[in-house]
């Protein structure tokens, strides 16, 4: 069975001074998928600033056998440092990037790569989390997805493992 991949980054203002290697990570992830020839596509989320009614704000980085094939995925990563980093609205963001899986017989995954902690102007807390957390189970029951959160600092376990399980 194909399996279709989904890289989805934290691009908010929290990860201001990780953000690059996030990046560098989600391009090695991208590159390992591509040369084995599994299709992937790259996005990061951030908000507009504005009510998190008008979020999230997706942007596509890269992509190999879905969307538009990315000819040169150093260029585009490099081009995903220029985004203006806000706040992350992670269930919302979640939600919005499964629109994106294209093969309907495919196995899905999301990675999901963040500092564990959706929060934003109204969004934050037990309300963030446990709208995280209804997002993803919606996504694993209804898409027959596999979600895996990749925290990328100390000390949010415990909340990742809320939002995502601990498997």
């Amino acid at each position: 069975k194909e399996i279709e991949v989904i890289l989805l980054g934290d691009a908010s203002g929290s990860m201001y001074s990780i953000y690059e290697r996030v990046l560098r990570a989600m391009l090695g992830i991208f590159e390992s998928l591509r040369v084995a020839r599994t299709a992937v596509s790259v996005w990061v989320h951030t908000s507009n600033g504005g009510d998190f009614q008008d979020i999230p704000t997706l942007f596509h980085i890269a992509s190999h056998r879905m969307h538009r094939e990315t000819s040169n995925a150093q260029v585009a990563f490099g081009k995903a440092t220029l985004i203006d980093l806000r706040e992350n609205y992670d269930g919302f963001a979640i939600k919005a990037v499964a629109n994106h899986f294209t093969a309907r017989n495919a196995k899905r995954v999301l990675i999901v790569l963040s500092d564990g902690e959706p929060a934003g102007r109204g969004y934050h807390s037990s309300l963030a989390i446990g709208h995280t957390k209804r997002a993803v189970n919606e996504l694993r029951r209804q898409h027959k997805c596999e979600i895996i959160s990749i925290s990328l600092v100390k000390g949010v376990d415990k909340k990742n493992d809320d939002i995502y399980g601990k498997e």
